[in-house]
């Protein structure tokens, strides 16, 4: 298991080259923890990529994780759309439709307040990021040990490449603005 690497920054832009030098630094990235401190918001990091031997199979998997005050009124998930949620939409699951077609047909909304997770979805980027990835479920989730909700992102593959692990943090840190603060 990895030894948790501690980036602390003021803002989004720092914290984001203090991962980039701190992912170069790091090399080859087989298990890789990160604790990044912005401002009053803890993010958990972490990538593995276990390439498995000759009768194992490997894995590979990028969790971000954000604890945070929330008092679970608002609830959501949203993954990507395929075909077997295709199957499912056509005999009646309920997937909510934020009015953003192209998104809304990559993947599968799924909210307590429909009005809500289109202020989520709202920022382009937000919608470009999670309407092109595969193999992720983002939910606001509640910590089994802690009890304390957090924002999960899960992704079933390392994302190794640090041009799009910034790309996803970004959208990511901007769906928890939009969660923490939203506008009235």
């Amino acid at each position: 298991m990895a030894q948790d690497r501690y980036i602390t920054g003021n803002s989004a832009d720092e914290v984001k080259q203090l991962i980039q030098t701190d992912l170069a630094a790091a090399g080859v990235i087989n298990d890789y923890q990160a604790v990044i401190k912005q401002g009053n918001t803890t993010t958990y990091l972490t990538i593995q990529v276990q390439l498995g031997g000759a009768e194992e199979g490997g894995y590979e998997l990028t969790i971000l994780r954000t604890p945070f005050h929330h008092t679970g009124v608002f609830q959501f998930q949203i993954y990507p759309q395929d075909f077997l949620q295709e199957v499912g939409k056509f005999f009646g699951m309920e997937d909510i439709q934020t009015g953003y077609p192209a998104f809304d047909d990559a993947t599968i909304v799924k909210t307590n307040d429909a009005a809500f997770i289109k202020n989520v979805v709202a920022d382009e980027q937000v919608r470009s990021v999670f309407g092109n990835l595969s193999g992720y479920s983002l939910s606001l989730d509640k910590d089994n040990d802690t009890g304390q909700w957090q924002l999960l992102l899960e992704i079933q593959r390392g994302l190794t490449d640090t041009n799009e692990l910034l790309q996803v943090y970004d959208a990511y840190l901007k769906v928890l603005q939009t969660i923490q603060h939203p506008v009235q």
